[in-house]
């Protein structure tokens, strides 16, 4: 019984130390009706943040401040985990997209 507890502490140990860096990119369109193709999207990245709600957060102030300057209404979208993958022709493929 106390190895199989000892394996157990060792598994909880390993994994907790092994846990990936969750990095959140945020994109922002200038104008919600001229939205980018998925190779041009890398140029509307203002940040990484360590969190959703700071991707997103920083993401809705930036469109927000692109409306007020251009007059024109913006969109955002935040990636989990965005890397570029030589399977898709180099495009940057996110894990996750989130607004």
């Amino acid at each position: 019984m106390k190895y199989i507890i000892t394996l157990i502490l060792i598994a909880i140990g390993i994994n907790g130390c092994s846990s990936e860096k969750v990095k959140w990119t945020a994109f922002v369109y200038p104008d919600i009706e001229n939205v980018p193709s998925a190779d041009q999207t890398e140029q509307y990245i203002i940040g990484e943040y360590d969190s959703f709600e700071s991707c997103q957060q920083a993401a809705i102030d930036q469109v927000r401040y692109n409306n007020d300057k251009y007059q024109k209404e913006g969109d955002y979208q935040c990636g989990l985990n965005c890397q570029h993958k030589e399977e898709f022709g180099g495009l940057l493929i996110c894990e996750e997209i989130k607004k």
